[in-house]
C-alpha cells in the first residue's frame, strides 16, 4: 500500500498556559530547531478546533463536538468527515477517509487503563498511526503522534492527525469533566461529613 520509510513521531504540545493553543511539531521537542507542522486554536465555541498548518499540509481545518451526541464534525481540505465514538472506557470511532476514497480507517483504545492511548488502523487492521499521551505532570505536554513511515505526507496524513488529535482531545476534556467532578462530589462528602 505505502513505500517503507521510517516512522514520523510528532510532538503534541499545548502552548498557552489557558490550554486554548496546541502546536504540533517534528524533530526534539526540547529544541529550538523543531519544525511547525500544524497549529490549532481550541474555542469554547464552534468551530472548536481549528487547525492551521505549515509545510506540505492543505489545511485549514474544522472540528466541531455536539453538546447532546458524541458526533464530532471534521472539515478538512474541503471534504466533511462524521465520525462517532463509541463506547466508555474502550473508545473505538471509524470514518471513511477522503484521500483513500472512502475506504474505512478506525480509531481506537485497546487500552481500557489509559483512554487516551489511541491507535488508527486501516481497513487491514494495520496500525498506521498512534498517539500516546504524556505520562508527564506537566499541562503543557499532551503527548506525541507516532506515524506509521509508509503514510504519505498530504492528505491522508492531514485526515489521519486532524481525527486522531480531535478524539484525543474529546477524550482528554470528557476525562478532566469526569476526574473534576469525581473530585468535586469527593470533596462535596468530606464537607458534609465534616459538619
Amino acid at each position: 500500500m505505502f513505500a517503507v520509510a521510517p516512522n514520523r513521531v510528532l510532538n503534541v504540545d499545548f502552548t498557552s498556559w489557558t490550554g486554548k493553543h496546541l502546536e504540533v511539531t517534528e524533530g526534539d521537542s526540547s529544541s529550538p530547531n523543531k519544525t511547525l507542522v500544524y497549529a490549532a486554536d481550541l474555542n469554547f465555541r464552534k468551530p472548536h478546533m481549528v487547525f492551521q498548518a505549515t509545510g506540505s499540509a492543505r489545511l485549514p481545518a474544522t472540528v466541531n463536538f455536539h453538546a447532546f451526541s458524541r458526533a464530532i464534525d471534521v472539515n478538512i481540505n474541503g471534504h466533511e468527515i462524521a465520525f462517532k465514538p463509541k463506547g466508555m472506557l474502550k473508545y473505538e470511532a471509524p470514518f471513511e477517509s477522503p484521500a483513500l476514497g472512502g475506504k474505512v480507517l478506525r480509531w481506537k483504545n485497546p487500552k481500557y487503563s489509559n483512554p487516551s492511548y489511541l491507535e488508527c488502523s486501516d481497513e487491514h487492521d494495520t496500525v498506521i498511526a498512534k498517539f500516546v499521551p504524556s505520562s508527564a505532570w506537566k499541562l503543557t505536554k499532551a503527548g506525541h503522534l507516532e506515524l506509521d513511515g509508509r503514510l504519505p505526507t498530504g492528505p491522508l496524513t492531514d485526515e489521519v492527525v486532524v481525527t486522531g488529535l480531535a478524539l484525543a482531545y474529546y477524550i482528554m476534556v470528557q476525562t478532566r469533566g469526569a476526574s473534576g467532578a469525581s473530585a468535586a462530589a469527593a470533596s462535596s462528602v468530606v464537607v458534609a461529613t465534616s459538619v
